[in-house]
């Protein structure tokens, strides 16, 4: 029978049978493998429940008002005729979608890269906000899946990268991918930041979901320069140092929400677009070497536990169904 995995309360996961009913223009699928977000579906996991707007974003949770809940969105499948897919949907073993919200996955992009879909989509509607300019200095705090997957699209984009993280794991990793990676608790690091990058970054990008990190890449840039906040804070308070050299710099905060493409590129930009670009850069970047931990659905409580109690070498979980 079905299963899927329900948060039924903060920091408990149950995995329970469920019962699908196929709507017209519906398609069945089997999963074949699902990601966790490490960001957005923790915060479900710890809890509070987000309620009231926080939910406005998260489209698959409309109506929701509390717990138990169901939630992801990282879902490599295969419809009953053969073919692979990826549906935002959340994880259950089996289920029904509408055709036109299941994405055809090419033959060579394996499941393994192919669960990053949103991931890698994300980190490039970030990489579309930032605007950045060739032969500009990007700063990247928070170095989960999407910071460094923005650190890699941003050097592809032709940026000169600058990672920060607390996580020695974290920077390690990036170190060995060929960028600077810099701890942001030490008290040297704005002198650093500001070495490396000749008197400061252009931009920035926050992904940590750190007020720290924020107030930090405000610190750093130069004059007209931009931070692209992308972290999802939740129902948790976020306090920043707005002063003199705020105003005189003439600094910019900007949003980026995957679920909406940049204003300036609708007129040549669709979502249709946006995601065959995406499949591509999973095609050249592999991401699946950033997956450390694979449960079974069955194990979802334990693959839970694991991401929460934030071991080092843990980056990336995924379910086997």
């Amino acid at each position: 029978m079905p299963r899927a995995a329900f948060i039924v309360e903060p920091r408990r996961v149950e995995v329970q049978p469920v019962t699908i009913t196929d709507g017209p223009g519906q398609v069945r699928v089997r999963s074949r493998l699902i990601g966790i977000s490490h960001g957005t579906e923790m915060l479900f996991y710890r809890g509070p429940f987000p309620a009231g707007q926080q939910l406005e974003a998260l489209g698959s949770l409309a109506g929701a008002t509390g717990y138990p809940v169901r939630y992801g969105y990282m879902n490599v499948g295969q419809t009953e005729d053969g073919r692979r897919v990826f549906a935002f949907y959340p994880h259950q073993s089996e289920f029904s979608c509408p055709a036109d919200q299941l994405v055809p996955l090419p033959d060579d992009v394996p499941d393994d890269d192919a669960v990053f879909l949103p991931s890698m989509e994300t980190a490039l509607q970030i990489v579309h906000d930032s605007a950045l300019r060739l032969g500009e200095t990007a700063l990247v705090m928070g170095l989960g899946v999407i910071g460094t997957l923005v650190a890699l699209l941003l050097s592809r984009n032709g940026a000169r990268v600058i990672a920060l993280d607390p996580r020695p794991d974290r920077r390690e990793r990036l170190t060995e991918l060929g960028y600077p990676a810099l701890d942001p608790m030490a008290p040297d690091v704005g002198a650093r930041v500001a070495e490396l990058t000749d008197g400061g970054p252009d931009m920035a990008v926050n992904t940590s979901g750190s007020s720290r990190a924020l107030q930090l890449a405000l610190d750093t840039l130069r004059p007209e320069g931009t931070v692209v906040e992308a972290s999802w804070f939740g129902s948790g308070t976020t306090a920043v140092q707005l002063g003199s050299a705020f105003h005189r710099r003439r600094l910019t905060i900007r949003a980026s929400q995957v679920s909406e493409l940049n204003p300036a590129m609708r007129p040549r930009w669709n979502h249709a677009r946006r995601t065959d670009t995406v499949i591509s850069l999973l095609r050249d970047v592999r991401p699946s070497r950033f997956i450390t931990h694979r449960f079974a659905l069955d194990d979802a409580a334990q693959a839970f536990r694991t991401i929460d109690e934030g071991a080092e070498s843990v980056f990336q979980v995924v379910l086997e169904p």
